[in-house]
């Protein structure tokens, strides 16, 4: 073969890994890359946290070298999250200030605050063994938290709502008022129990939701020759408010409602009941947070708790993959305000960038006249750095999903 053919064969040798290398590089997501600076006198960790970590979670590294569960909320244990993904976590680690001449070599893993421990692909537990000198980087990933292997609660129901009568006992299951507070006490009172319910072991119901309760009785526990015939309400038990005796009607009124009566009643069955209203002042009721609307089929509703520091009537628009970045059309990208400090969305999800959803990261902007905007920020101190926003891993229609909106990004003139 002529110098010439050699010379061919590696020039067009040269240019296939030329052209794979910058393939290569095209395929590195911002996640799989270095994100924070080395440090000569400090051990660096990098961690790359699986989707479901939860927006503005925190994460510890724990181990023997820094006194085990007691560095969970100790900030110096605490990894800071990449300004560029929010998958992306990092720690400079000062073996100084390591217990008893303990290493990373002693056993170490990481922590999420709501999320728990990290778990491997089959939960088992993880601990980790790797160490490195100063100025050098350790990378590693979670692969899930300890709240994916959470097994679901029983339920005995086959319509995955109430749980099955227990034998020997009567159910009653009550639809409640759609403003009836997510903490309620419900007590029940009657000729059953002398119209005395403080024993909560016998006469407080079960919440299921906010609208939801059963009570489970025993006919043992009744007042002789009573029964469920007789007349029985509900009281509401709230602090400030001493008790309100169940209305049935849906005026909200102050007089006493007729209460109910089941003619027959046997153990082992279930009774539906429905309690229209409640019997408080027109203040009272003004005074309760407004419910939340239904969700449309075909959208996904986000209900959003804004900063306590959200000016009054705030333009508060959505930025992400989904959109493009582009939030600026205010009947698609915009929130609606049931009341102050409450926001909801109903997006719709043919609205969205092909290929993308709410499991790319996506943040929120406060419009206002005089500032352009200031993204949401996921921690308390209001700086001006960007905060690494929210992502939903698993979402579908007809569903809503809570957001809390911890601070906004703005200067500290404003």
């Amino acid at each position: 073969m002529s110098i010439i053919k050699y010379i061919l064969l590696f020039m067009s040798f040269g240019l296939l890994l030329t052209s794979c290398s910058e393939d290569d590089e095209a395929l590195v997501f911002e996640h799989e890359k270095n994100q924070f600076e080395l440090q000569s006198g400090a051990l660096l960790i990098e961690l790359i946290t699986p989707r479901s970590t939860l927006s503005g979670e925190a994460i510890y590294i724990v181990g023997d070298f820094n006194g085990g569960e007691s560095a969970i909320g100790d900030d110096q244990w605490k990894l800071s999250v990449s300004p560029n993904t929010s998958y992306r976590h990092g720690i400079y680690l000062n073996p100084a200030l390591f217990v008893d001449g303990k290493t990373l070599s002693d056993g170490y893993h990481f922590v999420a605050s709501q999320s728990g421990a990290e778990r491997a692909l089959d939960c088992t537990s993880v601990s980790r063994n790797q160490n490195i000198a100063l100025g050098d980087r350790l990378v590693g990933e979670v692969e899930k938290w300890a709240s994916e292997c959470e097994e679901p609660d029983p339920d005995p129901d086959p319509n995955g709502e109430w749980p099955s009568p227990e034998a020997g006992k009567i159910m009653l299951r009550l639809e409640l008022p759609n403003y009836t507070p997510e903490d309620a006490k419900i007590l029940l009172y009657g000729n059953v129990n002398g119209w005395n319910g403080s024993d909560e072991s016998k006469w407080k119901s079960v919440p299921l939701s906010a609208t939801k309760h059963y009570f489970m009785l025993d006919p043992a526990d009744f007042a002789e020759g009573t029964s469920l015939a007789d007349q029985f309400k509900f009281g509401l038990i709230m602090d400030g408010v001493d008790w309100w005796y169940h209305q049935s009607n849906e005026d909200g009124g102050n007089e006493d409602g007729a209460g109910y009566y089941l003619t027959e009643t046997a153990a082992g069955q279930a009774y539906e009941l429905q309690i229209l209203g409640w019997r408080m002042s027109s203040e009272l009721i003004a005074s309760l947070p407004l419910a939340w609307p239904d969700v449309p089929a075909g959208r996904i509703m986000l209900r959003i708790q804004l900063p306590e520091n959200t000016p009054e009537n705030p333009k508060i628009l959505l930025y992400g993959f989904i959109n493009g970045w582009n939030g600026s059309d205010e009947t698609k990208w915009a929130t609606t305000e049931l009341e102050p400090g409450r926001h909801y969305m109903m997006l719709n999800p043919a609205d969205f960038v092909a290929g993308t959803s709410l499991a790319d990261q996506f943040k929120f902007g406060l419009i206002r006249d005089g500032v352009d905007w200031w993204y949401h920020q996921d921690n308390l101190d209001g700086g001006s750095e960007d905060g690494p926003g929210h992502h939903i891993p698993d979402t579908s229609v007809g569903n809503f999903y809570e957001l809390e909106l911890i601070n906004w990004r703005s200067s500290s003139e404003l």
